[in-house]
């Protein structure tokens, strides 16, 4: 059951983290043109030998204003059970919140975000119900540097314990360039950094991590992308290479209003 837990809601704070100015490379596989009724993301993995297997399918129901309504997840995994989200919206500026629960009301999860002058997140707050656990999320904003810190909080009903500290690095036009995680005591422990061509498509991705905050950060993962459009300039299909062997395959079926 923790397996279910962590796996639904690492999916979805990938959605809806959208919502912010903080866009992680992650968020690219949701970017989109035109008004999108649905969107089918089928993930399959590779072994040495360029073999794909399917390893999990999401499927996105959108309302015609762009929000999500409805959020449905199956996994390869025997230990991860499928998952269904239904969303509700509250806005009330400088607050903006969310309710989603799976499909049995067995997990309920409010999310309320606080904004800036600027209509920026400042302060994410999720309490989860069923456990009665609480995260929480701070940004603090550099406009002259596009320099994004986020810090992660993880509180119980007893104590709060700080877990990590990463920066997010933008280019002029605000996408994501880099990617640094630190230990507590301000050594970096991973260093990721994204590469676009002229359209702003993500191509590369080249990561740096280290186990130990006293040893040198080694290569962990150094990826190209290819990538199929549809007639509206939406990806429908992306493929992740490393040293021009397959790792992974991205397919999304998309449907838009009429």
């Amino acid at each position: 059951m923790k397996s279910f837990i962590s796996t639904c809601i690492f999916f979805f704070s990938l959605q809806i983290s959208g919502f912010s100015q903080v866009s992680i490379d992650e968020l690219k596989s949701h970017k989109t043109y035109g008004t999108v009724k649905e969107i089918t993301l089928t993930t399959s993995l590779a072994d040495k030998k360029g073999n794909l297997t399917f390893e999990s399918q999401g499927v996105y129901k959108y309302n015609k204003s762009g929000k999500l309504k409805q959020e449905l997840w199956s996994f390869s995994n025997p230990d991860s059970l499928s998952c269904s989200y239904l969303y509700e919206y509250t806005e009330n500026k400088p607050f903006y919140s969310v309710k989603y629960s799976d499909y049995e009301n067995k997990f309920t999860h409010h999310i309320e975000y606080k904004l800036d002058s600027l209509n920026r997140i400042v302060f994410i707050t999720t309490l989860s119900e069923s456990s009665d656990s609480l995260q929480q999320l701070s940004y603090t904003y550099s406009n002259e540097t596009w320099r994004q810190v986020h810090e992660f909080n993880y509180s119980l009903v007893l104590g709060r314990k700080l877990l990590s500290q990463t920066t997010y690095l933008y280019n002029e036009k605000g996408i994501l360039t880099g990617l640094w995680t630190h230990f507590l005591t301000g050594t970096i422990k991973s260093q990721t950094m994204y590469k676009y061509d002229e359209q702003d498509v993500l191509v590369s991705r080249f990561t740096l991590s280290s186990k130990n905050e006293n040893k040198a950060m080694k290569k962990i993962e150094d990826l190209t992308f290819k990538y199929e459009f549809d007639k509206l300039g939406n990806w429908i299909k992306r493929t992740a290479y490393e040293k021009k062997k397959i790792v992974y395959l991205e397919e999304r079926a998309i449907t838009y209003f009429e």
